[in-house]
């Protein structure tokens, strides 16, 4: 619907849009298709030393790396850059118990800002480690 509503904005009508990215996503997706055995040199492509089949390396790479990475560098925008008391504050707008200790004086919104900023970086970037190294 995206870029449909994108070429209906850009003066297309609906009916275009649909038939243009229909036809683009068609297109797009034949070497994943093809790739399960129609078309040999699709079916077995040797990228980073291993022999796997267009949709396995798009898989790995598109379905699985980048949304390691993804991840990896929202919580690091959101613990260093963004700074976690921003994103309290934006938390505590729809949950205002966010804030209010829990035990002594450490809240919620405590542990989460530790876990945003530590934590997960740490973890997230040991997985994508992992993930390039095997």
């Amino acid at each position: 619907e995206v870029p449909v509503s994108y070429f209906v904005d850009k003066g297309k009508s609906r009916k275009t849009a649909a038939w243009i990215v229909g036809i683009a996503a068609f297109i797009v997706g034949l070497p994943s298709a093809a790739s399960q055995g129609g078309v040999e040199w699709l079916s077995s492509i040797h990228f980073l030393g291993e022999d796997m089949s267009f949709l396995d390396h798009m898989d790995k790479y598109f379905g699985t790396m980048a949304v390691i990475l993804v991840s990896l560098l929202l919580s690091v925008y959101t613990g260093w850059f963004w700074k976690t008391s921003n994103a309290v504050k934006e938390l505590a707008d729809g949950y205002p118990g966010f804030t209010k200790p829990i035990i002594g004086n450490i809240s919620q919104a405590t542990v989460w800002a530790f876990i945003i900023r530590i934590v997960c970086p740490l973890l997230i970037g040991f997985m994508l480690y992992k993930g390039v190294a095997e």
